[in-house]
């Protein structure tokens, strides 16, 4: 759980000096005889697909969807497993039939709420998500910021599109939800 307290600009800091084509693991690498120099290490910070900020961002954010899924199994779950073990189920029927419903229904609102977060999160953009194109975070403050004030426009309708993107996912999970409850009637 060290990720939790850790602040999200430390951490994509911590990223950069570690998953960089110069930092922590280059360097294990080169000792270790994995690596001919630090070039070979793949591009993992500032590349077009964005992977050191997934990474950094899936490694932050795992221990809060960790407690959530703790929190649902220790309040919800230990019943009903115990009654599909006394009917007979397995491990595997146990935990597709009780389990996973359980955990996936408190779960997803949770998983929502870090994409939401994820998508407008600034710092770990401006540290590591790759300089062509701009994440949406910094694009939106670059062009607020702008000396143009005509730009200052842009910036407000980046700002809608990222409350369009997170609302969209809130959407796709209500309704997603709201099908799941009514195929389990």
């Amino acid at each position: 759980m060290l990720p939790l307290p850790v602040p999200h600009l430390i951490a994509a800091t911590t990223a950069v000096l570690v998953l960089g084509q110069s930092g922590l693991l280059s360097r294990i690498g080169v000792s270790a005889g994995w690596l001919t120099g630090p070039a070979d290490m793949p591009a993992l910070v500032y590349d077009r697909a964005g992977m050191g900020l997934i990474l950094m961002l899936g490694w932050k954010e795992f221990p809060f969807l960790a407690l959530v899924a703790f929190s649902v199994l220790a309040t919800r779950g230990t019943a009903l497993e115990e009654t599909a073990r006394s009917l007979g189920a397995g491990p595997w029927q146990r935990f597709l039939r009780v389990t996973w419903p359980i955990l996936w229904r408190g779960l997803a609102p949770a998983a929502v709420a870090v994409f939401a977060f994820a998508a407008g999160s600034y710092e770990a953009a401006a540290l590591l998500a790759p300089s062509d194109p701009l994440a949406l975070p910094v694009l939106t403050l670059e062009r607020y910021t702008d000396p143009d004030l005509g730009r200052r426009g842009d910036a407000f309708v980046l700002t809608l599109l990222g409350l369009a993107l997170a609302a969209s996912a809130v959407l796709l999970h209500e309704w997603l939800r709201h099908r799941v409850e009514r195929l389990d009637r």
